[in-house]
C-alpha cells in the first residue's frame, strides 16, 4: 500500500464507479478451465455488456482479441505479476491498495478501494473523498462481482468461475499464468 500511495493519491477510487452502469449486464471473467470454451461467445458480447476480468483471464481474454471494461486485481502476490504480461495501456484497472505495485502503471486508468482488512487504506479513505471499499474474499472474482453490483449491473453473468477442475485436473484456463497447471485426477473427487 505504501508502495502504491503516489498513484493512490493521484486517481479516483472505485466510488466514482458507483452507479456508472446502471441498467447494464455484467459479465464478470474468470479464469476456469471453461474459459476456453467460452472465448468465442465473449468476444461477439463485447461492446454489448460491461466485460469484466480478473487479472488471470486477461491474458487468455486480450490473446483472443478481446478488450475488457475494467480489470481486477486485489493481490500483493509478486507471482500476480504474470498476469498482467500483455497490453494494458488501453485499458482500466480497478484494484485494491494492497495491488502488486508495478502492474499500476501499465494501465490507461485506475481506480483504487479499501479493504477492510487493511487499515493503511482505510487511513486512506479520510482524505478527500472516499475511495470506496473492495470486497475481497478469497477469489479475486467476488471482487469483480461486487464492482459489477456497486456499478449498477442488472444482470452479473459469470464465465470461467469453475471452482473446481476437468476430469483431467487442468486447474486453468489456457494462456493464462497457471497455464498447464494439472493436479492428479486420481486424487479429485467428483
Amino acid at each position: 500500500t505504501i508502495k502504491n500511495l503516489p498513484r493512490l493519491v493521484a486517481n479516483p477510487g472505485i466510488q466514482r464507479l458507483q452507479g456508472a452502469f446502471a441498467g447494464r449486464a455484467a459479465v464478470v471473467v474468470g479464469a476456469g478451465p471453461s474459459l476456453n470454451d467460452a472465448l468465442p461467445y465473449l468476444a461477439g458480447a463485447a461492446g454489448r455488456c460491461v466485460l469484466i476480468s480478473t487479472g488471470t483471464a486477461l491474458r487468455p481474454l486480450r490473446r483472443t482479441g478481446i478488450r475488457p471494461d475494467l480489470v481486477v486485481s486485489v493481490d500483493a502476490s509478486h507471482l500476480t505479476g504474470k498476469q498482467f504480461e500483455t497490453a494494458c495501456d488501453d485499458l482500466f484497472l480497478a484494484c485494491s491498495s494492497l495491488a502488486y505495485p508495478p502492474i499500476l502503471s501499465q494501465f490507461r486508468g485506475l481506480f483504487s478501494g479499501s479493504l477492510a482488512a487493511n487499515p493503511i487504506s482505510e487511513w486512506l479513505n479520510t482524505f478527500g473523498a472516499p475511495k470506496g471499499t473492495i470486497t475481497a474474499a478469497g477469489t479475486v472474482t467476488t471482487s469483480a462481482i461486487d464492482l459489477a453490483i456497486q456499478m449498477g449491473c442488472s444482470t452479473v453473468i459469470c464465465v470461467g468461475a469453475d471452482l473446481s477442475f476437468k476430469d483431467n485436473g487442468v486447474t486453468h484456463a489456457d494462456h493464462s499464468m497457471y497455464h498447464g497447471s494439472r493436479l492428479d485426477p486420481a486424487r479429485l473427487i467428483k
